[in-house]
């Protein structure tokens, strides 16, 4: 697996991601492991490789996968997982570790993707919801 690792704090111009190659992700038995399509890198993330966010304690160390919001589709389920099938459509959130071609996330209960019904105000409080350093995994379907 490939993800763009966060070595030092400096201007994005200035290069401080780099492209390595890690193992794929082993997934626990209550876990869904996500093959990443996109992840969403927001302003806070920038503010976060440039050391805006060190002041208030992010990083919290390095090295650090920065990014968070990915999609993807489901390649991996736990022994414990039931209501997830491979190849469903998903979605991530966290606060970090989504710039990598794998993710291993949390199953969690199951939560439609924008464009495919529910309330969108429901979906906005519990992202707001999620914990610090939590992760929730979104899916489409049924």
């Amino acid at each position: 697996m490939k993800a763009l690792v966060l070595e030092r704090l400096a201007p994005i111009e200035d290069g401080p991601l780099e492209y390595r190659s890690f193992d794929d992700p082993v997934v626990e038995p209550d876990q869904v492991l996500l093959k990443v399509s996109a992840c969403g890198v927001c302003h806070s993330n920038l503010h976060l490789i440039e050391g805006d966010l060190k002041v208030y304690g992010m990083p919290p160390a390095l090295p650090i996968i920065p990014g968070h919001e990915v999609v993807g589709v489901v390649a991996g389920l736990g022994q414990n997982v039931k209501d997830v099938k491979i190849g469903q459509r998903g979605r991530g959130l966290g606060h970090l570790e989504g710039l990598r071609e794998m993710r291993v996330l949390p199953e969690r209960r199951r939560e439609p993707l924008s464009g495919e019904g529910g309330d969108r105000r429901t979906r906005e409080r519990r992202v707001r919801g999620v914990p610090k350093g939590s992760a929730r995994l979104c899916l489409s379907g049924p």
